[in-house]
């Protein structure tokens, strides 16, 4: 690790760690061998790397030895583990000024002895101790040295006093104790201070080192004087009895294979005691409990593993340890994602033993039960003791890759929501900015325009005490969460929390631009097929609860498309995102149902225009059969979630069966639509090997390069398919889906359909020769208007041909002669800029190209600068206030000589820096 220094071997520090923790270690196994205290050196920070691992190692611990102890209610233990915890530093901070490891710890110059013995000091560098013995692998010695110096310890079981007294109080009088601080003494860095503590007339004094023990000391005076002393209750603390274990002590029987294989316990093994609901505790209990005693363990090891996983993966990074750690397990564990994610894996709560109107469907429930399974799969683990069968374990991977797919490095910890919204609406074909009003309270609105229509809603808020920053986040997630509710994609838990009802009229305005898009670009023989898919559906879902909803919709590949339709307006209305039942015939135009069955190159791609001996349906039929359509051959992903849509050769009537969702459609019809889409020279191509290729491809590849893939998606990738792989694979490392998703599943979404890519299914022909020399001139045309299809001559994956450069940059020069925004006329630092980004000769145009410096031309692309497309004003990021830049803004760009630049170009562009923006 980067921050710490190359320490000589030093046996005398690795025998002392040893002797402390009572585990024989070797100096080899040590990644350092001195340990410091914040005061020595800038570099004694990183030892939090250590620190991180103890602290979560300790409450682990403790609750493991409070579940064990008999005798004990669920209402009891997480008192009882927070005592043991207690008892656990004391005992330790004690034996640590006594031992000879606490001579070798290194202080600054400037610490007191007084200093040196505070309880948060010691209980850092025990915390540091435990850490560094545990990264160099002696988890499974420390525990049980662990369980040995705590078996047969005097526990007292008495609240603290200022609790103690609180309750007393409560019970007796219906009052509540005050406190006041009413003087200190002694030097600045040895204060005594006094404190008083009241109920009603009484009236105690108390003295301490802190303000907090001083208060805790007049509680204790208060409850022996006024209340008859607190009573003291003891426990010796038991060792952990392995014949008293979860899955023996229980009356009731129930396992899940799945469960077992996921969470690598025993297979067969009785799981009732992880769900059992508290009002059924009585029934099949584990010592009388419910499942929420092996849910509070459950909860400190998934954190302990959070932490585990933190520390591989930012070793680079130790001195950020508490702040990444923090994050990452608020990131991991967060409890939606998680039940989503493992109900994604099979984890159903209709699975589940015990049903009841209170726990049905609920995610906290949900949430309990699965950290109750990590806590089976401990105790089960530490029995055998072999930590590294939980390690390896497919519900320990998911939490591994939630905490590598967070941010490995401090200053990238916050992420925006306001990016997220601009790029989702954006593919939806909206755009949205922030505006502010004259307005007194609500001075702040939101304006998202459909490009297509050209129709706007507003939307106003008030800034609130966040400022406008925090305005536009609320604004963002709001707004994503009507689009993806509108979609189906909400996952039921945050649907099930959002109030639709404030919010009709956006998710209208949605709904109605979306539908109208998707009709207006459907040709009328797939109108007759949507219209006669409505005439012959009947209705089966008009019965179903959300729960039942939801989890036929997760499946609904499956389904016809006038069954999605069905579902998705029901689901709409039961969530509150529609006042009254959408009809079928508007549902089946919503994106994610239309594109996946009418705006895709699947079927397409699969008929050979060059086999004219071969009927379409021989054709299809063939190619189904023997290259095994669509399926994703990667060992570790799902191969049969999707049916494929099939074109088949029928001459009665267009059909769509809605019991199967096999479409047949008439040959010449079918064959007429698809050759407006494919030239002749489009050939069949055999997918199995590319797509084998590809997903070994990305099975080789690490998140981050991933992602910075993803990123220039619209450059570098080829094929709708390799999207779609590339975003299964991110999704999966990423954490949100628990198993590889077969990439059918998101080929047709519109992140991919957008980007305008070919099918691998098909080779493409090459350019002719008019199209290669076709250079762009002024003459051209004399308009400009922003075309995003993709229209550049691939070489291969890594290089992109662009032709006419040195035609665009005469072109720009001769209509500009110097910077349109600084006015530099230098030859060689000035450079032709595109204002709507290249996507081929189309957008080498005059009206689409300034003349720019070097470095605003960088910044302009990377939408730090801007320009106003309505008065041509220049304006700056925040992140240039303060810069040389700042001079620019508010300044209109100079005259273009000849054309001036196209208002569409600038509108696209503008939108993109208002959403760098917010």
């Amino acid at each position: 690790m980067s921050d710490f220094n190359k320490v000589p071997v030093s046996e005398e520090f690795t025998s002392a760690l040893g002797s402390y923790l009572g585990v024989n270690i070797n100096s080899k196994d040590l990644l350092t061998h001195q340990i410091e205290h914040y005061s020595y050196s800038q570099k004694s920070s990183s030892f939090d790397l250590f620190a991180i691992q103890g602290a979560s190692f300790i409450p682990l611990f403790s609750t493991h030895l409070a579940i064990c102890q008999e005798g004990f209610q669920d209402e009891d233990l997480s008192l009882l583990s927070s005592k043991i915890k207690d008892k656990i530093y004391s005992l330790f901070s004690k034996c640590l000024l006594e031992s000879s490891l606490y001579q070798l710890i290194r202080f600054g110059s400037g610490v007191s002895d007084q200093e040196k013995q505070l309880d948060q000091v010691l209980f850092g560098f025990i915390d540091i101790s435990i850490g560094m013995a545990i990264h160099a692998g002696y988890f499974e010695e420390i525990y049980n040295s662990f369980i040995l110096k705590t078996t047969g310890l005097d526990l007292s079981l008495a609240k603290d006093n200022k609790t103690q007294l609180q309750e007393l109080c409560q019970r007796k009088y219906s009052k509540t104790p005050t406190y006041e601080i009413v003087s200190s003494e002694g030097s600045a860095h040895e204060l005594i201070f006094n404190a008083v503590c009241k109920v009603g007339d009484f009236l105690t004094v108390g003295v301490g080192k802190s303000k907090k023990i001083a208060e805790g000391d007049a509680a204790r005076k208060m409850v022996d004087k006024y209340f008859g002393g607190g009573g003291q209750k003891k426990l010796l603390l038991s060792k952990p009895d392995i014949k008293n274990f979860p899955g023996k002590n229980t009356s009731k029987f129930f396992t899940n294979e799945r469960a077992c294989k996921d969470f690598g316990i025993s297979a067969g093994a009785n799981l009732n005691s992880c769900f059992i609901p508290p009002r059924m505790k009585f029934n099949g209990g584990w010592n009388g409990r419910s499942h929420r005693s092996l849910a509070l363990l459950g909860s400190h090891v998934m954190a302990y593993l959070a932490c585990f996983y933190t520390v591989e993966a930012i070793s680079e990074n130790p001195s950020q340890a508490k702040a990444i750690n923090a994050h990452s397990a608020r990131r991991a564990l967060r409890t939606n994602d998680m039940v989503a994610a493992f109900r994604e894996g099979g984890l159903w709560l209709r699975n589940f033993p015990y049903k009841h109107p209170e726990i049905d469907g609920k995610d906290q429930y949900a949430s309990e039960c699965i950290q109750s399974l990590f806590a089976y799969s401990f105790l089960e683990v530490q029995a055998s003791g072999n930590i590294e069968t939980l390690l390896k374990s497919k519900a320990a991977d998911l939490i591994s890759r939630k905490v590598r797919a967070s941010p490995s490095n401090q200053s990238s910890l916050n992420s925006n929501d306001s990016s997220r919204a601009t790029e989702r609406l954006s593919r939806l074909g909206f755009i949205y900015e922030f505006q502010k009003t004259d307005t007194p309270k609500e001075n702040f609105k939101v304006v998202i325009t459909h490009l297509k229509s050209g129709k706007i809603y507003i939307n106003y808020f008030d800034i609130g005490e966040n400022g406008a920053k925090g305005a536009k986040l609320r604004a963002s997630r709001l707004i994503l969460r009507v689009v993806d509710a509108s979609e189906g994609v909400l996952p039921i838990s945050a649907a099930l929390e959002f109030d639709f009802t404030k919010h009709q009229e956006l998710s209208e305005f949605l709904l109605k631009c979306m539908v109208d898009s998707r009709r207006s670009k459907s040709d009328s023989s797939t109108s007759d097929k949507i219209s006669l898919a409505v005439k012959r559906h009947s209705s089966e879902y008009s019965k179903f609860d959300i729960q039942d909803a939801m989890n036929a919709w997760s499946n609904r590949y499956n389904l016809s498309i006038s069954q999605q339709g069905e579902l998705l307006s029901r689901i709409r209305l039961i969530l509150g995102v529609d006042y009254n039942l959408l009809s079928l015939r508007d549902a089946c135009y919503i994106p994610i149902i239309f594109d996946a069955f009418y705006d895709t190159g699947v079927t397409q791609s699969i008929i050979d225009y060059d086999n004219a001996g071969v009927s379409a349906h021989e054709s299809i039929e063939s190619s189904l059969s023997s290259n095994d359509q669509h399926k994703d051959f990667s060992s570790s992903g799902d191969s049969s979630n999707h049916k494929a849509v099939r074109v088949s050769v029928s001459s009665s009537t267009p059909d769509i069966s809605s019991s199967t969702g096999v479409m047949q459609v008439n040959k010449a019809v079918a064959n007429d639509k698809l050759k407006l889409k494919l030239k002749p020279s489009h050939k069949h191509v055999a997918p199995n090997a590319r797509v084998n290729e590809l997903i070994s491809k990305f099975s080789n590849m690490t998140l981050n390069a991933m992602e910075a893939l993803w990123k220039q998606r619209e450059v570098v990738l080829e094929s709708f398919e390799e999207a779609a792989i590339l975003l299964s694979f991110i999704r999966f490392e990423r954490g949100i889906d628990y198993v590889r998703q077969n990439y059918i599943n998101f080929i047709n979404i519109d992140l991919i359909s957008c980007l305008d890519l070919p099918s691998i299914f098909m080779e493409a022909a090459a350019p002719s020769a008019t199209e290669k020399s076709s250079l762009v001139s002024p003459e051209r045309n004399n308009n400009f208007e922003v075309d995003t299809s993709d229209k550049r001559h691939k070489k291969i994956s890594e290089i992109t041909v662009r032709h006419g450069q040195s035609t665009f940059r005469q072109m720009v020069v001769s209509n500009y002669e110097s910077c349109c925004i600084t006015g530099c006329q230098i030859a060689t630092i000035v450079e032709a800029a595109h204002i709507a980004p290249y996507r081929g000769d189309k957008d080498d145009h005059i009206k689409n190209g300034l003349l720019l410096r070097v470095d605003i031309h960088r910044l302009f692309d990377a939408n730090l600068i801007g320009i106003n497309p309505d008065d041509l004003k220049i304006c700056i990021s925040s992140d240039l206030v303060g810069t040389e830049y700042g001079k620019y803004s508010g300044q209109i760009i100079s005259d273009a000589l000849k054309e001036s630049p196209a208002k569409s170009a600038l509108e696209y562009k503008w939108a993109y820096f208002l959403g760098k923006q917010a």
